[in-house]
Parts: C-alpha cells; structure tokens; sequence
C-alpha cells in the first residue's frame, strides 16, 4: 500500500516535471519566433522606408567627396555582410565609401543598438552585424575557397585579398561552395540567436546627432549627411549655388565634392595635382561658396 503511493508520487512528480519542459520548450520556441519576427518587421520597415524615397536623380551631386585631408571619410562605411571580425583584432572599416542617394531613415535597423547576453558589448546595426559578432563567439569560421589552401579565418575580404583576389573572382563551383558555407555559418548563428541577442537585449536605436553635436538629418529633405563637407554641399545645392573649375576654359561649375569629381574624371587630376594657380582658384571659389552656405546653414542642419 505505501509502496503503491509513494510509485504515484513518483509518476506525478514526473509528469509534472515533463510539463514543466514542455512548456520551457514552447516558451523558447515563442521566444525565437519573436525575435525572428521582430526582425522582420525592423527590415520591412526599412525596405518601405527606403523604397518610398526617390532617389537622387543628378548623379554628379552624389555625396562622395575627393575632399583633401579635412575629409577623407565622408561618407560613413559599412562592412561586407559575410565579413566577420577576425579574432583579437579590432574591426577594420572598408576602404569603399558607401554611396547613398536616400535618406537614411532614424529607426531604421542600421541604427538599432543591441547589448550581448554573454559580453555586454553593444553592437550597432543590421542582423550581420550580430552575426559577426555570435560568429566570433561561436567560432563560426570560413575556410578558404581558394584551391589548395586550407585556413579557415573570421574575416573573407581580408584573406581573399593575400590571394589577390575578390569574392567575385572566384570561378562558379568556389562562389557557390563559399556562399553554401556562408549560409551554413548564418543558420547556425540564427540558432544561437537567442542566447546572445534575446529580445530584451534591444536597448534602443542610435542617437541621431553626430559627434560635432549637429543632427545629421535634412529638417527640409530628411537626406543624411554625417561630415560638415557634404553638409555644405548639400545646402549649396538647395541653394543652387555652385563653384567653378579652377582649369582655365572649362565651363563646368558644381559643388565643392562634385567639382573634385569632375577634375578626376574630366582632367586626370586630384586636389593635390592642380598646378599654383588652379589651387588657388580652387580655394578662391569654395570660399566664396563657403561664404555664402555657412550663413544659413542652421536653417537645414542644427
């Protein structure tokens, strides 16, 4: 008799015991499902965001600058989505300044901020930005495409290039075996998701104000321009107000960026190219513009 209770016992203990995981089960599953979704929504939110905005539709006023040492980072850089941070190294930004004719939107993902579960450290940034990171962690390494090498590394554009190669110079059957591991490494981060970033990991998006204390944003267009160069720009270009060529016969006149540009392509020549008087000319006009545009500046950024 005592013996057959203390049996139930035991199998209610158990039963409750496997309830208990069934439901711990479901609730990770609910988890994951959230996070997935919430994701989804974050880059639903920018495709919408973006695709609503038109894009520039004069090519020449691009914010890319050949700007002299004052600015030779215009534009903010992103890193390549498979390129993941190399072990006990810091990250390296791209070489290629990242072209954008819209408007970056302020709580778009690229300015979601999310705090690691296991380091505390903050990553800023789209879902390959935690990837590298959970790669890191996880040690999701690639292995060398190339035939006959056999490293495996965390950051693909900076081995490729000791083989002085880019990921699209690889020949068809290496492209698709790399991106077949690529995809492995995204699926396995994906199933570490949760135990890095949970969703109460989100902490918030990015302040929009650069580090020279100016908002970022157009308050008349809403484009984005981090750096004081392509700020000015931007409003000579409201404005309408241009500088000229500094070679003499030219006709051409633009922004102080896109008259760089011009020079480059037009005459083989960079700022530092330009022969006394050119230079001079060139100072000249971008003051007069500089003149101009600084005046007003607070009615566009602030």
């Amino acid at each position: 008799m005592h013996r057959s209770s203390g049996a139930k016992a035991a199998s209610s203990d158990k039963n409750e015991f496997l309830n208990q995981c069934r439901d711990i089960k479901n609730t990770l599953v609910g988890l994951l499902e959230s996070q997935k979704e919430f994701r989804r929504e974050m880059m639903d939110y920018s495709a919408r965001v973006n695709s609503g905005s038109s894009d520039e539709s004069d090519v020449e006023e691009e914010e890319v600058s050949y700007e002299e040492d004052e600015s030779s980072s215009e534009e903010e850089t992103e890193s390549d989505d498979d390129e993941v941070v190399e072990e006990g190294a810091s990250r390296v930004k791209p070489e290629v300044k990242r072209k954008s004719s819209v408007a970056d939107p302020p709580n778009s993902e690229t300015l979601s901020i999310w705090k690691c579960a296991v380091c505390g450290k903050q990553i800023k940034g789209n879902w390959h930005k935690r990837q590298n990171h959970i790669g890191f962690h996880e040690g999701l390494k690639v292995s060398c495409p190339v035939a006959g090498c056999f490293v495996r590394f965390f950051n693909l554009s900076r081995h490729l290039k000791m083989h002085k190669l880019a990921r699209n110079d690889l020949p068809s059957s290496e492209k698709a075996a790399l991106q077949r591991m690529l995809d492995g490494i995204e699926e396995a981060a994906m199933n570490c998701e949760l135990k890095y970033f949970p969703p109460t990991s989100f902490i918030s998006f990015s302040e929009t104000v650069g580090k020279d204390g100016v908002r970022p944003f157009c308050k008349k267009c809403g484009r984005r321009c981090t750096q004081l160069v392509s700020r000015r720009d931007h409003v000579a270009k409201e404005l309408n107000l241009k500088m000229d060529c500094p070679v003499r016969g030219c006709p051409y006149g633009g922004r102080n960026s896109a008259v760089s540009r011009h020079l480059k392509q037009n005459h083989g020549k960079n700022l530092q190219g330009l022969n006394r008087a050119e230079k001079e000319r060139f100072d000249s006009a971008r003051q007069k513009l500089h003149k101009k545009v600084d005046p007003v500046m607070h009615k566009f950024f602030s």
